[in-house]
C-alpha cells in the first residue's frame, strides 16, 4: 500500500496537489474531463485532461500570487518536481509529477 510508504507530509502535499489540479479542471474547464493518479519510476503522477481552452504555465505564474486566479499553479509549482500543461486539440492536459 502505497500511503504506508509515504510520510504525513508526503501525503499531504499529494492531497492538495490533487485538489488544486481538479478545481481547477472542474471551474476552468469543459467535458469530458478525466483525472489520472499513478505512481512510475519514484513519482506520483497526477494528471487531468478536459476540453476547452488552455492556458499558458508561464504567463500565469509570470501574473503572480497577487492576481485573482493562478495562484494554485504556483503552489503546484513550488511543491511539484515537474508541472507540465500540453495542448492537444481542443484538450487541456496538466500534469504533475511528485516525489514519493
Amino acid at each position: 500500500m502505497l500511503l504506508g510508504r509515504l510520510s504525513t507530509e508526503r501525503v499531504c502535499v499529494h492531497e492538495l496537489v490533487f485538489g488544486e489540479l481538479v478545481s481547477n479542471a472542474v471551474r476552468h474547464g469543459d467535458e469530458p474531463m478525466s483525472v489520472t493518479v499513478a505512481v512510475e519510476d519514484g513519482f506520483v503522477r497526477i494528471e487531468t485532461e478536459n476540453a476547452g481552452t488552455c492556458f499558458e504555465l508561464e504567463r500565469k505564474i509570470a501574473e503572480g500570487p497577487t492576481t485573482t486566479s493562478g495562484r494554485g499553479l504556483i503552489i503546484v509549482q513550488a511543491l511539484a518536481s515537474a508541472l507540465i500543461v500540453e495542448h492537444h486539440g481542443t484538450q487541456c492536459r496538466v500534469t504533475a509529477l511528485l516525489p514519493l
